[in-house]
């Protein structure tokens, strides 16, 4: 072998090993639309659990890729370990099946509100008043378990949220139930706060939320390791001041978090 072609060898080598040494892995997340928590701002990730998400990656060194599908969709995917971790998942035993858990939660509280027409925020003082109603939510979505495991109760799945508004407006349901946050933030989006309210009974009790690892994903391997790192970004306060810096600086009230 002539030196030319050894050295030309050489740096073939070098230059072929160089995305081994300095790659980094991909996290593909999954995110369901939902703000102020999950939303696309002029074409880009926003909210506050696009901020959460690419603070682990950070954590993790990878490179991290979102990809905008609707709940129920997401949850498949997941299922299938064709993404790898998504957040907002409420605990539910089932879904243990096929997703680790993140613990610490990111967030204590997820108040969940029923929206109503203006002027009939009366109408559902307590849970029993639901009975009558045509109640509006999101496909695959869970809220609370009283509700969530209620066959009795008459319920419309959408696939987005603000699709719930509309209905509520036209008629076609009597209420919706949305975390109290996205509500609120949806309805002033639409420009309809002068014509919906909230009702007088909602869930505010602690409800947990955290962020879910597909068990088919290569992630997966990890999950002990990325709750542990995830455990030290919520006791320093990191997570915390994502959450509230987020809130402050678009204007907002810092909802119940803790």
């Amino acid at each position: 072998m002539s030196i030319l072609k050894f050295f030309l060898l050489t740096i073939l080598l070098f230059c072929t090993g160089i995305p081994s040494l300095y790659s980094q892995e991909i996290i593909k997340i999954a995110f369901p639309l939902s703000p102020p928590w999950r939303h696309v701002t002029d074409g880009k990730i926003d909210g506050v659990d696009g901020l959460v998400m690419m603070a682990l990656a950070k954590k993790l060194n990878a490179k991290i890729e979102f990809e905008v599908l609707p709940f129920k969709r997401s949850l498949k995917e997941i299922e299938m370990g064709r993404l790898d971790m998504m957040s907002g998942l409420l605990y539910r035993p089932a879904r243990e099946k096929f997703l680790h858990y993140v613990r610490p939660e990111y967030k204590k509280r997820s108040n969940k509100a029923f929206f109503v027409l203006k002027g009939k925020s009366n109408t559902i003082k307590e849970y029993k008043d639901l009975s009558p109603l045509k109640v509006g939510l999101r496909m695959g979505v869970k809220y609370f378990p009283k509700f969530d495991e209620d066959s009795r109760l008459q319920k419309y799945a959408v696939r987005e949220n603000d699709l719930n508004i509309d209905k509520l407006l036209k008629g076609r349901i009597d209420a919706f139930i949305i975390s109290r946050a996205v509500g609120e933030y949806l309805i002033k989006e639409a420009g309809v706060a002068d014509r919906i309210e909230m009702a007088e009974f909602g869930y505010s009790k602690e409800n947990p939320v955290y962020i879910g690892i597909s068990k088919k994903s290569p992630w997966a391997k990890r999950h002990q390791e990325i709750s542990a790192i995830f455990a030290e970004m919520a006791s320093s306060g990191e997570i915390g001041r994502l959450i509230e810096g987020y809130f402050t600086d678009n204007d907002m009230p810092v909802p119940p978090y803790k």
